[in-house]
């Protein structure tokens, strides 16, 4: 992405660090296995936002910032509502009458 990743943690399954560029911030995390990866998402997509999401994999920043990421690295562009959907969870009503 054209910046030098700080590692900001380390857990048995993943490891996260931060990435910034003039056009913004990156939040890079990597995952030992498929299920570690999964877990994290399930468990991040509560608090909303947008993940790149790749092979043990995920990026998070804006979604304008991801697109380019993806068109360089790949992966899909996910928000927190889809995952959540695919999770079984019913989509969130905030906002809606």
């Amino acid at each position: 992405m054209g910046c030098t990743p700080q590692v900001r943690g380390k857990a048995v399954d993943y490891r996260q660090a931060i990435c910034t560029t003039a056009s913004g911030k990156y939040v890079l995390n990597t995952f030992a296995s498929d299920k570690a990866q999964q877990d994290w998402l399930e468990y991040s997509s509560m608090y909303g936002g947008t993940y790149l999401v790749g092979t043990r994999w995920v990026v998070v920043s804006s979604p304008q910032l991801l697109e380019a990421a993806r068109q360089r690295l790949g992966g899909r562009v996910q928000d927190a509502e889809s995952l959540h959907r695919r999770s079984g969870e019913p989509p969130s009503t905030t906002g809606t009458t």
